[in-house]
């Protein structure tokens, strides 16, 4: 039988050659089974480092994940201090993870003593507060300040002009209140008139 490759018998590689497809899968499958092992050995390297906390019916199932309950099974039993910590194989690295756990909860304490009280805490929340609180009393005390010089700026502007006026000098207030603009239309039209006018 000749070759003919728009056959539909499935020889094509176009259409899915089965030898090519069951390589696809099996190449699937294993890369699902590594990474379902990566996970698994993190999970148990969490567990024993920070202690189980996976109380999930999940986690106990060994019907959910195959992997899971193998390294559940495969994990000795608990401690005789009755805690809920995967304990270590040997009795050296058990004090080991006793000694890092124990390390760990004081570098947790510290942070949160250190960092996060003094940043987000009630009292870190009181200090903010009253930061505003200086910072909006300096601002309205910085706007009374220049209202007063402004206003005793104007003073001292009312005084001079008094002065100066009373000398018998400078223009009357009719001629004070008129603005600029209406003044130089006064005076051009003044001076165009001419003969004329």
């Amino acid at each position: 039988m000749p070759f003919n490759p728009f056959s539909s018998e499935g020889t094509s590689l176009e259409t899915g050659d089965p030898v090519s497809i069951a390589a696809k899968q099996a190449a699937k499958a294993v890369a699902q089974g590594t990474q379902q092992q990566a996970k698994a050995a993190n999970q148990s390297f969490i567990d024993q480092l920070y202690g189980n906390v996976s109380s999930s019916p999940e986690a106990l199932d060994p019907t959910a994940d195959p992997l899971k309950a193998a390294t559940q099974m495969q994990a000795p039993p608990a401690s005789s201090s009755g805690s809920s910590l995967a304990p270590a194989a040997n009795p050296s690295e058990q004090s080991q993870l006793d000694e890092t756990r124990r390390k760990l909860q004081e570098l947790q304490g510290q942070h949160k003593k250190n960092y996060f009280e003094s940043t987000f805490g009630e009292e870190a929340q009181q200090k903010r507060q009253q930061r505003e609180e200086e910072e909006r009393q300096m601002k309205l005390q910085e706007e009374e300040e220049e209202q007063q010089r402004e206003e005793e700026e104007k003073a001292r502007m009312s005084e001079s002009l008094q002065a100066f006026q009373s000398k018998g000098h400078g223009k009357g207030a009719d001629q004070l209140s008129a603005p600029v603009a209406v003044t130089q239309a006064k005076t051009k039209t003044e001076v165009n008139r001419g003969s004329s006018g």
